[in-house]
């Protein structure tokens, strides 16, 4: 399918980035193949100029490599930056997706119950308080079954913890944290009782955070668990 004529050159260039990296990703092309700018070109309907652009955001995030006398080739798994929003992205909808899902809540759990912990340590009434917004738009999704608000206040929720934790670090992982909680919305997962559970989990985690209390790891892992859990199901 090539993209819309009256596309501008952003939205050409997003559009061919989101083909190609796709097909690498789910494996629709092998490592080491060839990548011809003029097969791609006349496929896509596109200039040189916008393959270009698409091939140096690729090979940024791990996904080609160009070579003398060889061209650009697709990179290798092991040379993919597997932190990259996009790659995450693309790996959910491949046949590595329970290993991403995996992946990515190991991520979680090595991070998050730390986050919380530091986040407790220097916790402001403000700051605070925008995790109980968040709390509060999800609460509102739910009762209107809107998935993408849900999704989109959990993820703030979360990413909040780890950009308001004090650690440069940890800011960085915001991004594929972020990534992993909205998993949900990813597979198209529905808005049922079970998430009031979540919910509670979520109230009781910022309780402890303001108290700076000794369960704050241990919630924190019980959210994480049971949103891994929900998945795995779903997933079979």
């Amino acid at each position: 399918m090539s993209p819309s004529n009256d596309q501008g050159p952003a939205g050409l260039h997003r559009d061919v980035l989101e083909w190609l990296g796709a097909r690498i990703v789910t494996h629709a092309l092998s490592t080491g193949q060839k990548l011809s700018p003029e097969e791609l070109g006349a496929e896509r309907q596109v200039s040189r100029a916008v393959l270009r652009e698409v091939f140096r955001v690729l090979q940024a995030k791990g996904l080609i490599t160009a070579r003398p006398r060889q061209g650009t080739l697709v990179a290798a798994p092991e040379h993919w930056d597997f932190m990259d929003p996009d790659v995450i992205r693309w790996r959910l909808r491949s046949p590595d997706r329970a290993d991403q899902v995996k992946e990515l809540f190991s991520l979680r759990l090595g991070v998050e119950p730390v986050a919380c912990r530091l986040m407790a340590s220097k916790a402001e009434p403000a700051t605070m308080d925008k995790l109980d917004e968040q709390i509060s738009a999800m609460l509102t999704a739910y009762e209107r079954r809107d998935l993408h608000a849900f999704a989109t206040a959990d993820v703030r929720f979360h990413a909040h913890i780890l950009e308001s934790c004090g650690s440069n670090m940890f800011r960085s992982l915001a991004g594929p944290v972020a990534s992993a909680v909205s998993t949900r919305e990813t597979l198209q997962f529905p808005l049922e009782d079970v998430i009031l559970r979540g919910l509670d989990l979520h109230r009781r985690l910022v309780a402890e955070i303001r108290a700076n209390g000794p369960e704050i790891e241990m919630i924190s892992r019980a959210l994480i668990l049971d949103a891994r859990h929900e998945i795995e199901t779903a997933l079979g």
